[in-house]
């Protein structure tokens, strides 16, 4: 029997660390999307605002629905905005994208270079980020079109 003990305890080990992994890797994706804005909007902000929210609306309506993806809209200068505002270091109109380890992707470049006179492209571009976040197959229209070659074709709009 006294033989049989150190057996027990490395096959309880063994399960018990198991039945972990199988927590961790089973673990739901979920997304976060925060779209920050100050009281004043100009016509670009507003535009990122209305593409994300058509993007998500048409492609990604079960997500939402299942709170695997959450967009919200905030107002940075807020009160109740703060919390997140401090926690994610925002200063001005940000669109961001945070999964549920806590990692955040920076989509602000994204959509004030196209969402307002390139809508297309930006509802691309942050299809596939999505997709490529949640782990779905990125066979979209554009999901592996080469950005570099795209990119040279796009400047961004000076003032």
């Amino acid at each position: 029997m006294k033989k049989l003990l150190p057996l027990i305890g490395l096959l309880a080990l063994f399960l018990t660390t198991s039945v972990f992994a199988l927590e961790v890797v089973n673990t739901p994706k979920k997304l976060d999307i925060y779209y920050f804005h100050g009281h004043r909007r100009c016509v670009t902000c507003l535009a990122v605002e209305n593409e994300t929210r058509a993007l998500l609306g048409s492609d990604f309506k079960n997500e939402l629905n299942t709170s695997v993806l959450k967009f919200t809209v905030l107002n940075l200068e807020e009160p109740e905005s703060q919390t997140l505002v401090q926690k994610y270091g925002i200063w001005g109109p940000s669109l961001l994208l945070v999964n549920n380890q806590g990692q955040k992707v920076d989509l602000t470049e994204l959509g004030f270079r196209f969402a307002r006179n390139k809508p297309e492209r930006f509802r691309e571009e942050l299809r596939a980020i999505i997709q490529q976040q949640l782990g779905e197959n990125t066979n979209s229209p554009g999901a592996n079109v080469d950005r570099e070659a795209r990119d040279a074709n796009d400047s961004v709009p000076t003032k």
